[in-house]
Parts: structure tokens; C-alpha cells; sequence
């Protein structure tokens, strides 16, 4: 038995689970990378929606054929638009900024990993606010109109 040979293997095996480390830290970043791309684009949509409702809600107030029920939908889509919208961008930018804060953690460390795993999960997801307002129901009643 080589005196070495117990901590040659405990030095090539601290080795393989810092590359496997580095690895996995690569693909949570590109990982969230990616979504933040989809946010984004969300977000970019949510707003183009969002006139598109302040333009229909002006062009039902200018005509006499608007009926109650759009006219209703329109409003409450308004409403969720303008109290939500905050949310979104917020939510994109604090997802952002813990993207940005993985350059600087050590993607050698798990439990610097876990930690950013956690707080991007710990914040607030754009689906938890689309289930409090209901959209999905009011978008489908507002396309039966």
C-alpha cells in the first residue's frame, strides 16, 4: 500500500465533484438566461396588450353597438393590467439582477448554488398573479363577445 495513494484519490475525486459543480452552476445560468429572454418577451407582450385594451376601451366609449358584457371584460382587463403590470416588470428585474449576481458566486460552491436556486424560486412567479386575477377566464369570455 503507497502512502499517497488515499489522498491522491481524495484530491481526484475533490476534482470531479468541482467540475461537476462547475458544470451544473453553467447550466442553472444559461438555464435562467433563457427564461429571462422569456420574460422579457412576456412582459413586452403583457404591455403591447395593455394599449391594445386602452384602445378598445376609447374606441367602446366612442361607439353606441358596445355591449355591457365587452365593455365590462375591458374594464376588468384594464384594471388587471394596471395593477399588475408593476409586478411583472419588478418581477423581471429582481430576476435580473440574481441573474447578474451568479458571475460573482463561486460555481464551485453547492451551497452558493442552493442559495440562488432558493431565492429565484422564493420570487414571485408571473403565473401566481395570472391565477389571482383569473385572465385566462376573462380572456376567454372577453373572445366569446
Amino acid at each position: 500500500s503507497t502512502p499517497g495513494k488515499g489522498l491522491h484519490k481524495a484530491a481526484e475525486l475533490h476534482t470531479l465533484l468541482k467540475s461537476e459543480l462547475t458544470y451544473e452552476f453553467i447550466k442553472i445560468f444559461e438555464s435562467l438566461k433563457s427564461l429571462l429572454v422569456h420574460m422579457k418577451e412576456c412582459v413586452e407582450r403583457m404591455k403591447a396588450l395593455q394599449r391594445c385594451i386602452k384602445e378598445c376601451k376609447v374606441k367602446n366609449a366612442t361607439t353606441t353597438t358596445a355591449t355591457t358584457a365587452s365593455t365590462t371584460l375591458l374594464h376588468s382587463l384594464d384594471v388587471f393590467f394596471n395593477n399588475t403590470m408593476t409586478y411583472f416588470s419588478q418581477d423581471y428585474k429582481l430576476k435580473e439582477k440574481i441573474h447578474e449576481t451568479l458571475v460573482h458566486v463561486d460555481g464551485t460552491c453547492e451551497d452558493e448554488l442552493n442559495r440562488i436556486k432558493l431565492m429565484w424560486k422564493e420570487s414571485p412567479f408571473l403565473f401566481l398573479i395570472f391565477q389571482k386575477y383569473n385572465v385566462n377566464k376573462l380572456i376567454m369570455e372577453y373572445t366569446q363577445i
